[in-house]
């Protein structure tokens, strides 16, 4: 719009409360995510490098063979790790091709933030037990690849 063209003044209103109400929006959104990225830093800390999820939403239509689901979670993303927002939409005849889409939290669309951070206690308690998983799982392959150190040694007891 140029200088010269003028709002029709039936819509000034509008689009003066509606700057108004964008303002106390993005203040109020901003206020929302506000402790992610210390809760990012935390769990950058820890070195976990365990992806999880939590879905928020979702549902299947069985006419249409086809399920959607929103979920919350601590993954990689663009090759950073963090509190994280995806949207995903599929066939359940063939759950491996559908479409995915993923974003760091502040990234993602305003309606999902929204929705997903009542889940954040649910994804650290799923985060606390698959890391108590990934320890049981890491304790019994050592376990295993101790005794193949151990079988190698007697086989080659030069190198110990």
């Amino acid at each position: 719009m140029t200088s010269k063209e003028r709002v029709p003044e039936s819509f000034s209103p509008f689009l003066e409360e509606l700057s108004a109400a964008s303002e106390v929006l993005n203040v109020a959104s901003d206020e929302l995510g506000k402790p992610i990225p210390a809760l990012n830093d935390f769990l950058k800390n820890l070195n976990l490098g365990i992806a999880t999820w939590v879905k928020f939403e979702g549902g299947e239509d069985d006419l249409a063979n086809t399920y959607w689901q929103n979920s919350i979670g601590y993954s990689r993303v663009k090759g950073k790790w963090g509190i994280v927002i995806s949207k995903e939409i599929g066939n359940l005849a063939d759950p491996d091709h559908g479409d995915y889409e993923a974003w760091h939290f502040h990234e993602a669309p305003r309606s999902l933030r929204i929705k997903a951070i009542d889940k954040l206690p649910e994804l650290l308690a799923t985060l606390v037990q698959e890391t108590q998983q990934t320890i049981t799982k890491i304790k019994a392959k050592s376990e295993r690849t101790n005794e193949l150190t151990k079988a190698l040694q007697a086989i080659n007891p030069k190198k110990k």
